[in-house]
């Protein structure tokens, strides 16, 4: 399980290093990540007027991760 840890802890900072504005680390009880939230929104060169849509995009892991896929959750989704 270690192993594990660490690797899950290494894909999120790989993750927060990408996407430094658009990531949240989702805290479990243990204190090790259940998850990710990212927000995603176009490039549109940070302009905020021209970024009609915009959806936050849930992974939680699961226990087994990685032997067992993240689910995924769109949540936030705005758009026109």
């Amino acid at each position: 399980m270690a192993a594990s840890n660490a690797a899950i802890i290494e894909e999120i900072e790989a993750l927060q290093a990408i996407m430094p504005d658009e990531v949240t680390v989702l805290q479990g009880h243990s204190g090790m990540p259940d998850g990710v939230e990212v927000t995603v929104v176009p490039a549109t060169g940070q302009n905020i007027e021209e970024q009609h849509v915009r959806v936050t995009l849930v992974l939680s892991l699961p226990p087994e991760y990685p032997d067992t896929s993240p689910s995924i959750t769109l949540r936030f989704v705005n758009g026109t």
